[in-house]
């Protein structure tokens, strides 16, 4: 009997082995992230019973001004930025999207033209000139004349 019973439990501890190792990680990445998750508070605390409350308040009410007044001169200064050019700053890179869409619908264009001129080309000469009526033909012209 214990021929079979040293292998078959050999053989659980191999299979329940990631297992564990997966749960002993998860459990210690939620301990780390516990505690990490804690240190603003204990901060906090020590810095309240280091400093005084009154000083803290006044820390805490001057971060708020002073987020306050940074967001009201940053309006302003953009404000101000956006005055002293002619367009906003994305003009440039519109500007250049319109300079490039415009020269593509160019180049588009032009090779539309050269198509239909080479078009033009392979059916008058398939039908022989006609001078522009299906029902003349060049060697005709060159009888009359």
């Amino acid at each position: 009997m214990r021929l079979i019973s040293v292998p078959l439990k050999l053989l659980i501890r191999l299979v329940l082995l990631p297992l564990k190792v997966v749960l002993a990680t998860a459990g210690l990445t939620f301990r780390a992230g516990f505690k990490a998750g804690t240190l603003p508070v204990k901060g906090t605390a020590l810095a309240v019973r280091s400093f005084g409350v009154k000083a803290v308040l006044l820390f805490a009410a001057g971060v708020a001004l002073g987020v306050y007044v940074g967001r009201r001169l940053g309006s302003a200064g953009v404000e101000l930025a956006e005055a002293s050019y002619p367009g906003d700053f994305g003009s440039t890179v519109d500007r250049v999207a319109a300079a490039t869409s415009a020269a593509v619908a160019e180049v588009v264009a032009d090779a539309e033209e050269e198509a239909e001129a080479e078009l033009e080309a392979a059916i008058d000469t398939a039908l022989g000139v006609t001078g522009g009526e299906l029902g003349v033909d060049t060697a005709d012209d060159g009888e009359a004349g």
